[in-house]
């Protein structure tokens, strides 16, 4: 169903669908399961990598080998949105911070990008370490931080 060696997983709440990105099949797809039920493959113009939802119906996904992300709708299976994730170049791991909604790519040339989830408009890029290929948001030490530098 999902193909060869799926890349990521992501649940969507608001339309209860489960996506699988499969970077490795031949036409690079993405295919989205209900309970009882499934829809796919989709392609998606390129090789897509690690996915998040935002909880409001919206699944992000970076697509490798094009330094792009792009926002689906999971309720139409429809691809809202492409941005460019410049400078990043082949973007692996994602991860979200939904309060602020912000997107963090992770990318091969040493950097991770932070862009705005809704006009995909990258908003910084910071150094990282060489051959990352996934990320997490902690939420609790984020807004610990964030009040932290409100203090001082």
């Amino acid at each position: 169903m999902t193909g060869r060696n799926p890349d990521a997983i992501a649940y969507e709440p608001v339309s209860q669908r489960v996506f699988t990105f499969n970077a490795a099949a031949a036409r690079r797809r993405l295919s989205i399961l209900v309970p009882a039920r499934s829809w796919g493959p989709r392609t998606l113009g390129g090789r897509p990598e690690f996915a998040v939802a935002d909880g409001r119906g919206r699944i992000y996904v970076n697509i490798e080998d094009k330094s792009e992300l792009a926002a689906l709708d999971a309720r139409t299976l429809t691809v809202q949105k492409r941005w460019s994730l410049a400078p990043c170049e082949e973007p692996s791991g994602l991860a979200m911070d939904r309060a602020q909604r912000r997107l963090f790519s992770v990318c091969s040339n040493g950097v991770m990008a932070v862009s705005d989830a809704d006009s995909g408009r990258v908003l910084a890029t910071l150094p990282i370490g060489a051959g990352v290929d996934g990320a997490a948001f902690d939420r609790r030490r984020g807004s610990r931080s964030a009040r932290m530098e409100k203090e001082r």
